[in-house]
């Protein structure tokens, strides 16, 4: 499911970055990549302009129809720690579980890959991002977490239990804490 999205996210990021798509045709690519990865709740694309004439474009697009216009909204993504991680970062990257209150209180994973033209030392555009439910990556493993003798855990990158065999355990606790708690080695 990850390798589907990091696939998924370096099409459209190639495709925003260097070709001259307009805003309908750009909305238009983003629900496609959307409706094509199964199990994504949605996506943001975020273009800066090439030029002083060009406008700037960001729309998160979700699978349930809620879309948000970034600019027409005057939300300021620019000042955001995701955004700015994103710009800087030399590849994509998978954010931490986070509770998503907008999309219904459900735990989610983003995966954040900066737009930059093909060519060496080019600037970074803007990013792309797609959203996935973490049941999406934790779900075909419950059946394994259940089995008698089996331990499965699955650890966010900055260490947050994503999946724990052990009650209130999993989206409540990091590994280091978890190994504090439970006087664990």
């Amino acid at each position: 499911v990850m390798r589907m999205v990091t696939i998924t996210t370096s099409g459209l990021s190639d495709l925003a970055a260097n070709s001259p798509l307009d805003a309908d045709q750009l909305t238009a690519t983003l629900r496609a990549m959307i409706k094509a990865t199964p199990g994504a709740a949605g996506g943001l694309l975020v273009l800066e302009p090439r030029t002083s004439g060009d406008k700037p474009f960001a729309r998160y697009i979700a699978v349930d129809g809620h879309d948000r216009d970034f600019i027409a909204d005057r939300y300021d993504y620019r000042a955001q720690a995701w955004y700015q991680r994103t710009l800087s970062s030399p590849g994509g990257w998978w954010s931490e579980p986070y509770l998503n209150q907008t999309a219904g209180q459900v735990w989610m994973t983003t995966y954040n890959l900066p737009l930059r033209p093909a060519g060496r030392g080019s600037a970074t555009r803007g990013m792309v991002s797609l959203d996935l439910p973490v049941s999406e990556l934790t779900g075909p493993l419950e059946t394994l977490a259940h089995l008698p003798g089996w331990r499965v855990t699955v650890v966010a990158p900055g260490g947050l239990l994503a999946l724990h065999t052990q009650a209130n355990v999993a989206l409540r606790e990091t590994l280091a804490s978890y190994i504090r708690t439970h006087g664990r080695t």
